[in-house]
């Protein structure tokens, strides 16, 4: 009886872990997918795609941050900042939407706060930051 319960407790196991990658491999699929429509100019469309990204992996950065990428490209600049500000939160170690987070600070006229995203993307190794470091000296 013991052995039973170990081989259920096994295979149970073994199709959780399984069922997960799935779902990742479909979230990146849809940022994928979302990125092209980027590129051919159809950001509602990459909008939607990443979303469901995150519905499937709320825990995906990436998606957040390529998401604020789309807003921020038709303007929805609020809507970008709480994207990268997201992203940050899951994954600190991300320098990507530090430097885009900065960027719309500089929009807002928050020189403080865009420098000290810069910074930080600088810290994390995010190439190019050198030019926008330069306003914070």
């Amino acid at each position: 009886m013991n052995k039973n319960i170990i081989l259920l407790f096994f295979l149970i196991t073994a199709g959780f872990f399984t069922s997960c990658k799935p779902r990742e491999q479909k979230a990146q699929e849809l940022l994928n997918e979302g990125t092209i429509m980027v590129a051919q100019d159809r950001h509602d469309e990459a909008i939607d795609l990443f979303t469901r990204a995150i519905k499937l992996l709320p825990e995906f950065a990436q998606a957040y941050t390529y998401r604020g990428s789309a807003k921020f490209d038709i303007g929805d600049l609020t809507g970008a900042h709480d994207d990268y500000t997201k992203a940050i939160e899951i994954d600190p170690t991300y320098a990507e939407p530090y430097d885009f987070r900065g960027r719309i600070k500089l929009v807002w006229s928050d020189e403080d706060g865009a420098c000290e995203d810069f910074k930080k993307a600088y810290a994390l190794g995010r190439p190019g930051m050198y030019e926008r470091l330069r306003r914070c000296q």
